[in-house]
């Protein structure tokens, strides 16, 4: 599921109706849209660091209107 910005805002805020639509997934993904949002809203290095510590992120795109999970992808041939 890919979560926007705002609802992933209310979580971290503790809202409750946000806070059940995101631990009901079997986890979840951003845009790179929200983690520039996010990076921009963090008030430190360090918060920015724990943020990378805690959410490992995978690069994923689009090729030819697929989306592709760079990560397990192998572009050598």
């Amino acid at each position: 599921m890919l979560i926007d910005t705002d609802v992933l805002m209310w979580y971290l805020r503790g809202n409750e109706k946000a806070k059940r639509i995101i631990e009901e997934q079997d986890g979840f993904s951003i845009s790179v849209i929200t983690y520039i949002e996010l990076v921009q809203g963090m008030r430190n290095k360090n918060e920015l660091l724990l943020f990378r510590k805690s959410a490992p992120l995978k690069t994923i795109f689009f090729k030819n209107g697929t989306l592709i999970n760079a990560d397990k992808t192998d572009f050598r041939g």
